[in-house]
Protein backbone atom coordinates (compact mmCIF):
# COMPACT_ATOMS: atom_id res chain seq x y z
CA UNK A 1 0.00 0.00 0.00
CA UNK A 2 2.85 2.13 0.80
CA UNK A 3 4.40 2.11 -2.85
CA UNK A 4 0.54 2.74 -4.45
CA UNK A 5 0.57 5.69 -1.89
CA UNK A 6 3.62 7.29 -3.01
CA UNK A 7 2.85 6.60 -6.79
CA UNK A 8 -0.66 8.35 -6.55
CA UNK A 9 1.54 11.21 -4.55
CA UNK A 10 3.53 11.42 -7.55
CA UNK A 11 0.75 11.34 -10.03
CA UNK A 12 1.95 8.04 -11.45
CA UNK A 13 -0.32 5.64 -10.26
CA UNK A 14 -3.53 7.01 -12.67
CA UNK A 15 -0.83 6.55 -15.26
CA UNK A 16 -0.13 3.07 -14.38
CA UNK A 17 -3.05 1.90 -14.04
CA UNK A 18 -4.37 3.51 -16.96
CA UNK A 19 -7.50 5.28 -15.22
CA UNK A 20 -8.01 8.92 -13.70
CA UNK A 21 -7.25 8.66 -9.99
CA UNK A 22 -8.50 11.69 -7.80
CA UNK A 23 -8.87 9.38 -4.25
CA UNK A 24 -7.38 6.62 -3.47
CA UNK A 25 -10.87 5.17 -2.60
CA UNK A 26 -11.85 5.06 -6.28
CA UNK A 27 -9.25 2.08 -7.04
CA UNK A 28 -10.92 -0.66 -7.98
CA UNK A 29 -10.00 -4.23 -7.33
CA UNK A 30 -9.68 -4.89 -11.53
CA UNK A 31 -7.21 -1.86 -11.78
CA UNK A 32 -5.20 -3.14 -8.56
CA UNK A 33 -5.04 -6.31 -10.07
CA UNK A 34 -3.83 -5.14 -13.17
CA UNK A 35 -1.27 -2.62 -11.78
CA UNK A 36 0.38 -5.44 -10.04
CA UNK A 37 0.34 -8.08 -12.58
CA UNK A 38 2.30 -5.26 -14.57
CA UNK A 39 4.55 -5.12 -11.97
CA UNK A 40 5.57 -8.44 -11.80
CA UNK A 41 5.81 -9.15 -14.90
CA UNK A 42 8.26 -6.45 -15.16
CA UNK A 43 10.61 -8.54 -13.02
CA UNK A 44 10.75 -11.51 -15.45
CA UNK A 45 13.89 -10.53 -18.01
CA UNK A 46 14.68 -11.71 -21.65
CA UNK A 47 13.29 -15.65 -22.76
CA UNK A 48 10.62 -16.26 -20.14
CA UNK A 49 7.28 -16.94 -21.62
CA UNK A 50 3.95 -18.00 -20.62
CA UNK A 51 4.04 -21.91 -19.11
CA UNK A 52 2.43 -23.59 -21.51
CA UNK A 53 4.22 -22.65 -23.86
CA UNK A 54 7.66 -23.72 -22.54
CA UNK A 55 6.09 -26.72 -20.30
CA UNK A 56 4.12 -30.33 -21.24
CA UNK A 57 1.11 -30.85 -19.71
CA UNK A 58 2.37 -34.17 -17.22
CA UNK A 59 5.42 -31.47 -16.64
CA UNK A 60 2.94 -28.48 -15.45
CA UNK A 61 0.98 -31.22 -13.06
CA UNK A 62 3.74 -33.20 -12.32
CA UNK A 63 4.86 -31.16 -9.42
CA UNK A 64 1.21 -29.25 -8.86
CA UNK A 65 -1.51 -29.64 -6.58
CA UNK A 66 -4.48 -29.64 -8.70
CA UNK A 67 -6.63 -26.55 -8.59
CA UNK A 68 -3.91 -24.12 -7.54
CA UNK A 69 -4.16 -21.75 -9.68
CA UNK A 70 -4.49 -17.88 -8.61
CA UNK A 71 -5.76 -15.72 -10.68
CA UNK A 72 -3.46 -12.90 -9.02
CA UNK A 73 -0.49 -14.99 -9.27
CA UNK A 74 1.57 -14.32 -12.73
CA UNK A 75 3.78 -17.86 -13.84
CA UNK A 76 6.75 -17.48 -16.08
CA UNK A 77 8.96 -20.45 -17.43
CA UNK A 78 12.33 -20.06 -19.26
CA UNK A 79 14.46 -23.31 -20.99
CA UNK A 80 17.74 -23.13 -19.47
CA UNK A 81 20.68 -24.54 -21.67
CA UNK A 82 23.39 -25.73 -19.15
CA UNK A 83 26.16 -27.16 -22.09
CA UNK A 84 27.22 -30.60 -22.95
CA UNK A 85 23.01 -31.16 -24.45
CA UNK A 86 21.71 -30.39 -20.86
CA UNK A 87 18.73 -28.41 -20.37
CA UNK A 88 16.23 -27.55 -17.69
CA UNK A 89 13.11 -25.51 -17.81
CA UNK A 90 12.50 -23.21 -15.00
CA UNK A 91 9.41 -21.36 -13.71
CA UNK A 92 8.73 -18.50 -11.22
CA UNK A 93 5.89 -17.90 -10.12
CA UNK A 94 4.86 -14.85 -7.92
CA UNK A 95 1.44 -14.57 -5.99
CA UNK A 96 0.45 -11.14 -3.73
CA UNK A 97 -0.16 -12.68 -0.34
CA UNK A 98 -0.61 -9.72 2.30
CA UNK A 99 2.52 -7.76 2.78
CA UNK A 100 4.48 -10.52 0.83
CA UNK A 101 5.17 -12.01 -2.04
CA UNK A 102 4.91 -15.81 -2.37
CA UNK A 103 7.06 -17.32 -4.61
CA UNK A 104 7.94 -20.89 -6.12
CA UNK A 105 10.53 -21.85 -8.11
CA UNK A 106 10.36 -25.19 -10.15
CA UNK A 107 12.86 -27.32 -12.41
CA UNK A 108 11.61 -29.86 -15.10
CA UNK A 109 13.60 -31.70 -17.56
CA UNK A 110 13.37 -30.52 -21.03
CA UNK A 111 12.01 -32.10 -24.43
CA UNK A 112 11.73 -35.56 -23.56
CA UNK A 113 14.11 -35.80 -20.46
CA UNK A 114 11.75 -37.88 -17.35
CA UNK A 115 14.61 -36.66 -15.13
CA UNK A 116 16.50 -33.94 -14.25
CA UNK A 117 20.16 -33.80 -14.53
CA UNK A 118 22.45 -35.76 -11.74
CA UNK A 119 24.48 -34.04 -9.92
CA UNK A 120 22.44 -29.91 -10.93
CA UNK A 121 22.28 -27.74 -8.01
CA UNK A 122 20.12 -24.95 -7.69
CA UNK A 123 19.97 -22.15 -5.04
CA UNK A 124 18.49 -18.91 -4.26
CA UNK A 125 20.53 -15.62 -3.71
CA UNK A 126 19.84 -12.54 -1.66
CA UNK A 127 19.33 -9.25 -3.14
CA UNK A 128 23.15 -8.90 -2.63
CA UNK A 129 24.40 -12.19 -4.32
CA UNK A 130 24.79 -14.01 -1.21
CA UNK A 131 23.31 -17.77 -1.31
CA UNK A 132 20.42 -18.66 1.15
CA UNK A 133 21.48 -21.92 2.90
CA UNK A 134 17.52 -23.62 2.95
CA UNK A 135 17.32 -22.61 0.00
CA UNK A 136 19.08 -24.79 -1.73
CA UNK A 137 18.54 -28.47 -3.52
CA UNK A 138 20.86 -31.09 -5.34
CA UNK A 139 19.04 -33.66 -7.75
CA UNK A 140 19.99 -37.61 -7.21
CA UNK A 141 19.69 -39.89 -10.45
CA UNK A 142 15.96 -39.99 -9.91
CA UNK A 143 14.76 -36.71 -9.28
CA UNK A 144 12.14 -35.41 -12.37
CA UNK A 145 11.32 -32.01 -10.34
CA UNK A 146 12.69 -29.38 -7.49
CA UNK A 147 10.04 -26.74 -6.17
CA UNK A 148 11.64 -24.32 -3.74
CA UNK A 149 9.07 -21.86 -1.92
CA UNK A 150 9.73 -18.84 -0.08
CA UNK A 151 8.52 -15.56 0.53
CA UNK A 152 9.60 -11.81 -0.29
CA UNK A 153 8.82 -8.47 0.67
CA UNK A 154 7.63 -5.99 -2.16
CA UNK A 155 10.38 -4.94 -4.07
CA UNK A 156 12.79 -6.97 -3.06
CA UNK A 157 15.61 -8.84 -5.71
CA UNK A 158 16.54 -12.51 -5.62
CA UNK A 159 18.66 -14.63 -7.96
CA UNK A 160 18.47 -18.23 -9.24
CA UNK A 161 21.44 -19.84 -9.76
CA UNK A 162 22.16 -23.11 -11.35
CA UNK A 163 25.00 -24.83 -11.56
CA UNK A 164 25.96 -28.06 -13.19
CA UNK A 165 29.51 -29.21 -13.28
CA UNK A 166 31.63 -25.96 -15.27
CA UNK A 167 28.29 -24.34 -16.28
CA UNK A 168 26.62 -21.76 -13.96
CA UNK A 169 23.45 -19.92 -15.09
CA UNK A 170 22.24 -17.24 -12.63
CA UNK A 171 19.10 -15.80 -13.39
CA UNK A 172 18.28 -12.39 -11.84
CA UNK A 173 14.59 -10.87 -10.39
Amino acid sequence: YDRIEQLYRSGRLGELLKVSVSDLGQITQDSMLIYVRQMYENLFGEGYQPVALILTRSQRNRSRSPNQENLESVERAKLINLGANQSVNLTVELTPKDEEIDTKIWLDPSGEAVYLPVGLQITVLDEFGSPIPQLHKQTGSTDNAILLTFSLEPGERFSVKLLLGDASVTETF
